[in-house]
């Protein structure tokens, strides 16, 4: 009877590990897949700017892109992808893992950046997945401007904070037309605030239906790079975007129009808070 008893009770007992080793495989499975889905898209963000970055450079005058297949992306130059080029920078993706979609302006599977301006017109999203977990996948997105980050959304009214901070939009019910004056404020501790002035003339285009300005400002020996552009503008509201990449970027600053309209705050950690001109602020 004791025997019998004890053989059950074991009996249970190793049923009992072997469903809570099933349960931690299936639970480590799902954060490897959920890790390396997540590696390989911050590495494909990462590459996508080296190209931008590249191109508006003029490295070797010429234009960068980058390249997607099911198993591998390629950064090139030129515009257009040559799979014999001996300047290809190709990466595989890990076994467990395919770029399960391509949806780019114009169908194809090349991101290539104007030169001057760094925008495409191939426009749209890549998505890398988990071969074993189909629900483990990421997007990687292109906006027409050139610029690159993973989706990922989020609106935050006048004095939120967000940490994402690399692209930001601001739909504003006023316009900048009017405003002659772009100023940033770079906060350099212990030195003094570094005031930068920039006349407006020159990056607003001819009918004044669009703004588009970016410098990199030598603060104390640290180079700071912000680009301030606009999706939308008419006489009385407009929906800028402004980018401040932490990777290019190490002092906090505050930006405005005029020199009392506060669009947005950065911290030097690139936490961003919408100042009381800065209307509905929100990550792409």
């Amino acid at each position: 009877m004791s025997r019998g008893f004890s053989a059950i009770e074991l009996l249970i007992a190793i049923g009992i590990v072997t469903l809570l080793g099933a349960l931690i495989l299936v639970s480590a499975l799902g954060f490897r897949a959920r890790r390396d889905v997540s590696i390989v898209a911050q590495e494909i963000v990462t590459t996508l700017r080296r190209a931008h970055a590249r191109t508006m450079a003029a490295e070797g005058g010429g234009q960068f892109g980058v390249h997607f297949e099911a198993t591998k992306y390629v950064l090139f130059s030129g515009a257009a992808y040559d799979p014999a080029a001996p300047s290809n920078e190709g990466k595989m993706l890990p076994g467990n893992l395919e770029i399960s979609l391509i949806s780019l302006a114009g169908g194809g599977s090349d991101i290539v950046f104007a030169k001057v301006s760094g925008r495409t017109s191939a426009a749209g999203t890549i998505e890398i997945r988990s071969k074993s977990k189909a629900d483990e996948a990421s997007v990687v997105r292109v906006d027409a401007s050139g610029l690159a980050a993973l989706v990922g959304s989020a609106a935050a009214p006048t004095g939120t904070r967000l940490v994402d901070s690399r692209h930001l939009h601001f739909d504003l019910n006023w316009s900048i037309k009017p405003e002659t004056n772009l100023r940033l404020v770079f906060l350099d501790p212990p030195n003094p605030d570094v005031v930068k002035d920039y006349n407006t003339a020159g990056f607003f285009n001819a009918d004044k239906s669009a703004f588009d300005f970016s410098d990199t400002a030598d603060i104390s020996g640290a180079k700071q790079t912000i680009r301030i552009w606009t999706h939308a503008l008419s006489d009385s509201a407009a929906t800028l975007s402004i980018r401040r990449d932490r990777m290019e970027n190490s002092k906090a600053v505050k930006v405005y129009f005029g020199t009392t309209k506060d669009i947005v705050s950065y911290a030097a950690d690139g936490a961003a808070t919408a100042g009381s001109f800065g209307g509905t602020m929100s990550a792409p």
